[in-house]
């Protein structure tokens, strides 16, 4: 869906939430196409602010904290085409009336998603090489790399068993990443089929 100019938007996010993810520059780009109102932000989750933000609204602009749109908040904005959600998931504010208007929703979880993988998977790599072993003895023991206790070392990530709980966006983009690493991964995920289970060869 192609954004025309003019088009009125609301705002559906606290101050704090909503200058730390909309970015000057980025809320000047939003400026040239939608017509909102930046006074009409509380401090913390007002829906009478949201109310009147959202009025006759056509796009819906949130982040993190983004009230419920119940049947109450949608009225208010019969009009409502789409919604810009620059946050993961869309849980917190996606209900049932929303769903039944047939409202596009946009969400940033793949863009969010990717960096929490690749720090996850840093995490469990620097675990199996032992680093945070090393850092704990390094501080409390003063000892070097090659001083320590063999009977806290792991041994390295060659096939060794990784287990993943849940098979959701962020484990999926982990698996693929873990694929190029000779590692026996297991999952745990009530969504995860047969076939997912051989694509990311997992057990």
């Amino acid at each position: 869906m192609s954004l025309k100019k003019g088009l009125k938007a609301g705002i559906n996010a606290t101050a704090s939430d909503w200058y730390y993810v909309y970015k000057p520059t980025i809320r000047q780009r939003l400026h040239e196409y939608l017509d909102f109102d930046e006074s009409l932000i509380s401090e913390g989750p007002d829906s009478e602010i949201v109310k009147c933000s959202i009025r006759d609204a056509d796009v819906l602009l949130s982040t993190w904290g983004a009230l419920p749109l119940d049947r109450e908040l949608l009225k208010l904005c019969p009009n409502l085409k789409i919604i810009l959600h620059a946050a993961g998931s869309v849980r917190g504010f996606v209900t049932n009336e929303l769903i039944e208007r047939s409202v596009k929703v946009s969400s940033a979880v793949l863009q969010n998603a990717r960096p929490v993988a690749e720090f996850t998977l840093g995490i469990i790599l620097s675990s199996l090489k032992n680093v945070f072993v090393h850092d704990q003895q390094a501080k409390r023991e003063k000892k070097r790399a090659w001083e320590i206790d063999r009977a806290e070392y792991h041994g390295g990530y060659y096939r060794t068993k990784v287990g993943i709980i849940g098979g959701g966006t962020i484990a999926r983009i982990l698996l693929e990443l873990l694929k190029n690493f000779e590692m026996k991964v297991l999952i745990t995920s009530q969504s995860f089929t047969a076939e997912d289970e051989k694509r990311y060869r997992v057990r």
